[in-house]
């Protein structure tokens, strides 16, 4: 922040570039911190005796309603993992390069996956069988040598 202050930005620049480069580590803590939240509704609805779906859960526990259970669990992991959805989504889009991945669409994820299997092969080819343990072998070994690109 110092440096920026030095080049003669104005605060609001300052405060943009901070931002810019914090904003992936809170969107996963604050993501993280819902299943937190989630978890908590169920104490305090049913301490408090709160109607909502911890108060259900915890009813449901007491009077061994297992479609009930089953329900309110489903549901509420299907929230939470719509949350995660959402602040995967929302971290990468705020990364330029990630952007333009997805930006490329279906046609680019085939072609990245043609280059995959060249290697693959060529391992297989080394290797002297075809077998789906070789090639769990040959994604291993292509991945640990850096021979095959993360994405």
């Amino acid at each position: 922040m110092q440096t920026l202050r030095a080049k003669g930005l104005s605060e609001w620049a300052v405060t943009r570039h901070v931002l810019k480069n914090s904003l992936p580590q809170v969107l996963a803590v604050m993501g993280l911190q819902f299943g937190y939240l989630l978890g908590g509704s169920i104490l305090v609805e049913t301490v408090f005796t709160w109607p909502g779906s911890g108060f259900l859960l915890s009813k449901a526990i007491i009077n061994r309603d297992v479609p009930v259970l089953q329900g309110t669990i489903l549901t509420l992991s299907l929230v939470f993992v719509a949350i995660k959805l959402v602040v995967d989504l929302l971290a990468v889009a705020d990364r330029p390069a990630h952007s333009a991945r997805l930006s490329r669409g279906l046609e680019a994820s085939m072609a990245d996956i043609a280059e995959l299997h060249s290697p693959l092969e060529a391992f297989e080819e080394q290797a002297g069988s075809g077998d789906p343990g070789t090639r769990l072998l040959a994604v291993g070994w292509h991945t640990a040598c850096g021979a095959i690109p993360r994405h």
